[in-house]
């Protein structure tokens, strides 16, 4: 399993567009079979992408709406090929303002990366 995600996460009361990303260079080729995001309330956004060396960007995951209920594995029908020298990158977007009506603190308040539902994740796992 590849995990990719911050635990240094600090958002600010309000901030309606906090930005994380992470990504790990492929040592080896790899077949991925599904992938598992984890955020909490604030996510907005989760995307993950694998930039190959031939310079194609091939889409993994994309969630525009997230909700918290949807921290599944995803699984490919057909299992995902990435050769060695791949990027695979994860970006989480967060809503930490009060416009956020999933926002489980009001008023908002920082928020942390932490084990409670009121604290945010921003990982993923690649399976192999």
């Amino acid at each position: 399993m590849i995990r990719l995600g911050r635990q240094n996460l600090s958002i600010a009361p309000g901030e309606a567009r906090y930005v994380t990303t992470d990504s790990f260079v492929l040592p080896v080729d790899v077949e991925v079979r599904a992938v598992q995001p984890h955020a909490h309330y604030r996510a907005r956004t989760v995307v993950a992408v694998a930039h190959l060396p031939a310079g194609i960007e091939q889409p993994l995951l994309r969630i525009d709406d997230w909700d918290v209920n949807w921290q599944e594995r995803y699984t490919y029908q057909t299992p995902q090929w990435l050769p060695a020298g791949t990027t695979v990158t994860l970006t989480v977007t967060f809503d930490n303002s009060s416009a956020n009506f999933r926002n489980p603190v009001m008023p908002t308040r920082e928020a942390k990366w932490g084990w409670r539902s009121e604290d945010e994740w921003a990982i993923s796992g690649c399976r192999s």
